[in-house]
């Protein structure tokens, strides 16, 4: 398991352990997308699908699913990329100055350091020779990943006996697509309330792959039409006639990619509709029962933000010098969607067993308790390096006088729930707005109630004598839509 927020949630009744506390602050999802994004899907394929694929594993450990979901659609989306430049794409086992001793007298020394726990130098030629191929190996594995693609292994590395993978194809890449998808159809319901996100994004790839089979076919006659002429001088049709079933072969690849993809709208069609007739259903209850069933559904359909804010004394771990990021910056907030397991917590659905020192259940409103759960990691985290007591959970920042006059001494942790839609907090809806939280769009603003900013507003108010509505609104932007491969990021 990877360490997770403090918190491993390991079973069904939502027990926890508190372990790996000291990586909760680590920047591990921005570093993995971040590595991603270096590859074009034009050229390297690979290399990025290896490290969305490492990213959707974390995602997964940590039972982020929609997160988890996001990323495998950017892995299709890197597939459709690349399956009109597979000739361009950049592979290792192709670049002569890479595997080929004669012309690169570096590739023998690689791996021969010093023994393990000696400090000496090692001397047997055989250590060394089968010390320098298992690094080899492993870098050839990890350049072009067989299993990525779903080939054979390699032959070990060696000058006569060596062999590249074979260039992957369109009908490889179709069906590693197929996979990929239904995969993130998976990871959509597993985190429920969002199949028409899924629905979506499903459509949205479909567009792209009815594009590239049309594109596939252009692409096909443009070449029909160079052989042609080509043929025609030279008297020779048997390249014509691979070209040909080359072509019927990977259309009829796509064409069936295209028909799993449909299949799987289809199923999400299906619980849609499931899903819509048990709202129907639910209006012939009672209204205890119908106010009972809409809480249910706004937790599990609603989807959750807060805002993190760290002011006032830094723990070592922020100091500027530290190697590891973090993907908190102090003094800069940042928007964080809250962890289903948390959601569940906070709305009394699963209890903290683990740890008799603090109570099960979680007290307040519903904001608080949202935000209480998913504070608790962060507080555990920081009460490695600092005493408990000079840590503060709050839900509105300080004020400056206060922060000059604590801030060297304590540490304030500002976590507050951000609202997509804006009326719920204009109007004093609380949290039932239907917009807010909603999937189908998604959104890159966010909304929450500043206590300071309405104390502004209303002075304001005042000095200019005439009546104006004192919200406190403000307003936060973040580079992606919400929910995307991140579960996090920064304001900007």
């Amino acid at each position: 398991h990877i360490p997770v927020e403090g918190y491993l949630y390991s079973n069904e009744q939502g027990d926890r352990t508190t372990h790996g506390s000291g990586y909760t602050f680590d920047a591990d999802e921005e570093s993995l997308f971040e590595a991603a994004n270096s590859f074009l899907p034009e050229t390297a394929p690979l290399q990025r699908l290896r490290w969305l694929l490492t990213l959707n594993r974390l995602h997964e450990s940590k039972g982020q699913w929609v997160e988890a979901a996001e990323t495998l659609v950017l892995c299709a989306k890197t597939i459709i990329g690349a399956m009109l430049h597979i000739k361009n794409v950049w592979r290792a086992s192709r670049y002569v100055l890479w595997y080929d001793p004669e012309k690169s007298l570096w590739i023998p020394t690689v791996g021969l350091g010093v023994e393990q726990g000696t400090g000496t130098e090692r001397t047997s030629g055989t250590g060394r020779t089968k010390n320098n191929e298992k690094v080899m190996e492993f870098a050839d594995y990890f350049l072009e990943p067989p299993g990525v693609f779903g080939m054979t292994k390699m032959k070990p590395r060696n000058k006569k006996s060596w062999k590249a993978l074979d260039r992957p194809s369109v009908s490889t890449l179709c069906r590693m697509l197929t996979n990929v998808s239904k995969v993130a159809v998976r990871s959509y319901l597993e985190e429920g309330g969002i199949e028409e996100l899924a629905f979506l994004k499903l459509e949205e790839l479909l567009k792209q792959i009815m594009e590239l089979v049309e594109d596939h076919g252009t692409t096909n006659k443009q070449q029909q039409y160079i052989g042609v002429s080509s043929s025609s001088s030279s008297g020779g049709g048997a390249r014509d006639k691979f070209n040909r079933k080359q072509f019927v072969e990977e259309n009829a690849a796509l064409r069936m990619m295209s028909a799993s993809l449909n299949g799987e709208m289809t199923k999400l069609a299906e619980q849609l509709l499931l899903v819509s007739e048990e709202d129907e259903v639910s209006t012939t209850h009672s209204q205890r029962e119908r106010d009972l069933l809409e809480k249910q559904t706004l937790v599990r359909e609603k989807k959750y933000y807060v805002r993190v804010l760290l002011l006032g004394k830094k723990p070592n771990r922020f100091i500027e010098s530290t190697t590891i990021p973090t993907f908190l910056e102090w003094g800069s907030p940042s928007i964080c969607r809250v962890s289903k397991a948390a959601v569940l917590w906070a709305n009394g659905r699963i209890e903290k067993t683990s740890d008799s020192s603090k109570p099960s259940k979680l007290q307040g409103t519903l904001e608080e308790r949202i935000c209480a759960a998913f504070s608790q990691p962060l507080l555990l985290a920081l009460s490695k390096e600092l005493s408990i007591d000079s840590v503060l959970l709050c839900t509105q920042p300080p004020s400056k006088a206060m922060l000059d006059r604590e801030g060297g001494n304590k540490t304030f942790l500002v976590v507050n729930l951000v609202h997509m839609d804006s009326s719920s907090l204009v109007f004093d809806k609380g949290n039932t707005s239907p917009k807010d939280g909603a999937w189908a769009d998604g959104s890159k603003r966010f909304f929450f109630k500043s206590q300071a900013r309405a104390q502004a507003q209303s002075e304001e108010a005042q000095i200019q004598t005439h009546t104006q509505r004192t919200t406190g609104l403000v307003e936060l932007t973040v580079a992606k839509k919400f929910p995307c491969g991140l579960s996090r990021q920064r304001a900007l």
